[in-house]
């Protein structure tokens, strides 16, 4: 009896010295409690579609035509297989190591290995590398998935098939804790020697998920994981990325999602709690969080009048902009890590098309296949400096070219504008250049095939 009630103590002064994980919202996210307690709302259902907007004088719609329509099924793989596209990789944090690293002349960073193995590059940010190190010393999983191409999208970890547990959050002024029928903790009977706990060490936040309501849904020309309160995880263009990161929350019960990065997620990862409630907020400030977080989703689709959401926009400060090198060549990319052109080893070229670009204050670049716009304040970008290289086009002229070695290409005049995968691609590029009223074709770079090529518009 007294061994009963001495492992009882300890399971309770465990509970009890667990620390709180961070609350600070993600810009947008619905401010939710953490604890227990609270009934899941209705969802807020699917937005009527809207028509697309007109694009007038190569404006970029500021808030694109709200969508929200279910995702396609994929091909899925038997269960206890791993689908296509999910890594799955052993793990043992001991083998982790943490260093700072620079290749010949390239920028150093802080990577995470795994052996021998490049297991994470963050960059120059030390912070979200030794978050990150810290979250997979407390998990201490066996196996690692991360889902999505060609970055993770979304991590979670198994150990010995079964996701690590935190425990349920004891609040401060609680009674104490529960107990079940039959006398133990509850949700005591879960744990096991083969499940160890975690505390949601390195997180910055932690949001939690509803089982009850989490699905995939397409907003905004992107594909969402989301439920009833958050839109949890932007899987962009990816859509069986998000069907299998849904099957993995369904599956393995994994109603937390952790994030790393302060000023952009550098890391997400799931994983599962004791407790599975949602606090609810009133019907109307739930619905406007989640509008204000549709509204901050990057990137997003490219509406284009006729075709609907192609390609991807990305939204950027051009304050933020930086210089890196890698693989023995300079880059100017975004704070999202969004590489905007890579100009060879002249780092003068890359250091005078990143002056252009704050000074254009660009804000955001828009991709689809070969095609790239740039785009100030919702506006193609025009008004070019002198120094642009620049070619002048009819985009009423445009036609798609297929040559006897199945070339093909978009063509002005029959002379070569840009490359497509196949005649589709072409006509799409041809109708978002005429969309968007793109009559010049700019390079920024010491040679044709290095630095940035854009379209843009005469005024």
């Amino acid at each position: 009896m007294k061994r009963r009630f001495r492992m009882i103590g300890l399971f309770v002064s465990l509970l009890l010295t667990v620390p709180g994980w961070s609350q600070t919202p993600v810009p947008g996210a619905l401010p939710v409690r953490l604890g227990v307690g609270g009934t899941a709302p209705p969802g807020i259902g699917p937005l009527a579609p809207q028509g697309t907007p007109a694009v007038a004088g190569g404006t970029l719609p500021a808030a694109p035509p709200s969508s929200a329509t279910a995702a396609p099924t994929g091909n899925m793989s038997a269960d206890g297989a791993v689908p296509v596209g999910v890594e799955r990789v052993p793990l043992r944090v001991t083998d982790l190591t943490l260093k700072r690293l620079g290749v010949g002349t390239d920028t150093p960073s802080w990577q995470l290995w795994h052996g021998p193995r490049l297991f994470r590059d963050f960059g120059p940010d030390e912070m979200a590398a030794r978050a990150v190190f810290a979250a997979l010393r407390d998990q201490r999983p066996t196996e690692w998935f991360s889902i999505g191409t060609p970055r993770p999208l979304v991590e979670y970890g198994l150990v010995n098939g079964l996701p690590p547990l935190m425990p349920a959050r004891v609040l401060p002024g609680s009674p104490g804790l529960v107990t079940g029928p039959d006398g133990q903790l509850a949700n005591s009977r879960t744990l096991s020697s083969d499940r160890p706990l975690m505390q949601g060490l390195g997180f910055q936040t932690i949001v939690p998920i509803d089982l009850k309501s989490v699905r995939v849904e397409e907003i905004r020309g992107v594909w969402v994981v989301r439920d009833d309160h958050n839109l949890l995880i932007n899987c962009a263009d990816q859509a069986a990325a998000a069907e299998q990161a849904l099957r993995a929350i369904r599956r393995h019960g994994l109603n937390r999602l952790g994030i790393v990065g302060q000023r952009r997620p550098v890391f997400r990862c799931l994983f599962a709690a004791m407790d599975d409630a949602v606090d609810t907020l009133p019907e109307p400030i739930r619905r406007h969080h989640l509008q204000l977080q549709s509204e901050a989703l990057n990137p997003v689709g490219l509406a284009v009048p006729g075709l609907g959401y192609v390609g991807l926009v990305y939204h950027f400060d051009p304050r933020t902009l930086t210089l890196r090198k890698r693989g023995g060549q300079w880059q100017i990319v975004t704070d999202d890590d969004v590489v905007l052109g890579s100009f060879g080893p002249a780092e003068n070229s890359a250091a005078e098309a990143l002056r252009l670009l704050q000074q254009a204050q660009i804000t955001a670049v828009a991709r689809y296949g070969s095609l790239t716009l740039l785009f100030r304040q919702q506006q193609v970008a025009d008004r070019l400096p002198l120094y642009v290289q620049v070619r002048q086009f009819d985009p009423a002229g445009l036609r798609v070219v297929t040559t006897q070695g199945n070339r093909c290409y978009v063509a002005d005049q029959g002379r070569h504008l840009c490359d497509c995968r196949d005649p589709t691609e072409g006509q799409t590029i041809c109708r978002i250049l005429q969309a968007f009223g793109c009559n010049l074709l700019g390079h920024l770079g010491p040679t044709p095939r290095q630095g940035l090529t854009f379209f843009a518009r005469h005024p």
